[in-house]
């Protein structure tokens, strides 16, 4: 199958939704070699993934991926996953300052959320790789990452947070991730993982770089029929929602798509500089995030307030966005939001003394 379906793309012709699950269940049994896998994902990246791509795909992740159980009130928040290559590099940063990118604002926004009473699951790769992602700004803060299905759903009950970074969970659609890993560049495989967050099946907010690919999320969370659906998109090639700019909001429900465009104006926030919600190392973003949470005022803050209030208002938790951006004040300003950072590492790092912890980075790299 995968033979046939790479001449088809290579052709520029679109694979259906069926035949898109069967060739990535190729990939993840194992019966694509590396090779073929590594030809036909570029080949799909080449010619523009479809929606009917996306989601069979996905399926296909779906499919094996262990099923958690999880409150029937806890969403999803992810965001595109991409590579920090020089090719990712050149289309995801401001034009300006090309070597500078944004701190970790969906990060500082989780905390916020469940300081708010969310229940929220993220999903994530670990990876070695030495550029500043979530999962190392989080290692930043004192946060431990490879925690069993038991730990995760202690944090979901204790502090309203689940990082499902663990490779227990994502073992059996390791080939496809590996195979992401050795091509370095964006493709459909950067999309899977958020759309197959195991929070999906009550609601799901996703972060896209670009317009494009915000579009090709919606309706792949429609057809995949995610009840509740949130695609935000930032000018300038921010996945977030911004306070420098317009932001781009894609609303998914069973009866269809709506767009809409915010301006921070909108909910009386000031407009920033884009330098002003600029980050640095692991070690400099997990500082930013510390002190919002310990109250300094400014456009970073104004940021994680914004996509708190729209997240907040999208899945029913306020009546409209001036009330999610009233509750995202108070989470940050009563000190709510910075307790649950100190409790999620506090529990993650005691899992590691009990014995309730995933095989380690090291370990994996020296087996």
């Amino acid at each position: 199958m995968i033979q046939e379906a790479l001449i088809r793309a290579v052709g520029g012709d679109d694979l259906s939704t069926a035949e898109a699950q069967a060739v990535m269940e190729e990939i993840l049994d194992g019966r694509a070699s590396p090779m073929e896998a590594s030809a036909y994902i570029s080949a799909i990246q080449a010619k523009g993934p479809t929606v009917s791509e996306v989601v069979g795909s996905a399926r296909a992740f779906q499919k094996r991926l262990p099923p958690l159980e999880l409150d029937p009130e806890t969403f999803g928040v992810d965001r595109e996953e991409i590579h920090l290559d020089e090719e990712t590099l050149r289309r995801t940063t401001h034009p300006s300052r090309a070597t500078t990118r944004t701190f970790n604002i969906s990060t500082a926004t989780l905390f916020v959320l469940a300081a708010s009473g969310c229940r929220v699951v993220r999903t994530g790769v670990l990876s070695n790789s030495s550029y500043v992602g979530s999962e190392h700004v989080l290692r930043a803060l004192g946060i431990g990452l490879e925690v069993t299905a038991s730990v995760l759903g202690r944090c979901l009950r204790e502090v309203g947070v689940g990082l499902l970074y663990t490779p227990i969970y994502h073992g059996p659609i390791r080939r496809a991730m590996e195979v992401r890993s050795r091509l370095g560049i964006r493709s459909i495989l950067n999309l899977l993982l958020p759309l197959t967050n195991p929070a999906s099946k009550t609601a799901l907010c996703v972060g896209a770089y670009d317009m494009g690919t915000a579009r090709l999320l919606a309706e792949a969370m429609r057809e995949m029929g995610i009840p509740q659906g949130l695609v935000v998109h930032g000018e300038e090639t921010l996945d977030e929602a911004t306070v420098t700019g317009r932001s781009f909001l894609f609303r998914v429900s069973p009866d269809g798509i709506s767009q809409e465009e915010l301006i921070p104006e909108d909910l009386g926030l000031r407009r920033g500089r884009p330098e002003e919600i600029f980050g640095g190392d692991a070690r400099e973003n997990a500082e930013i995030i510390r002190r919002i949470l310990d109250g300094e005022k400014g456009p970073r803050r104004d940021v994680v307030l914004l996509n708190a209030a729209l997240v907040l208002d999208a899945f029913g938790h306020a009546t409209d966005l001036k009330e999610g951006l009233e509750q995202a004040v108070d989470a940050l300003d009563s000190g709510a939001a910075k307790e649950r950072l100190v409790q999620l590492s506090r529990i993650t790092n005691e899992a590691l003394f009990t014995r309730e912890w995933g095989p380690t980075l090291l370990e994996r790299q020296t087996r």
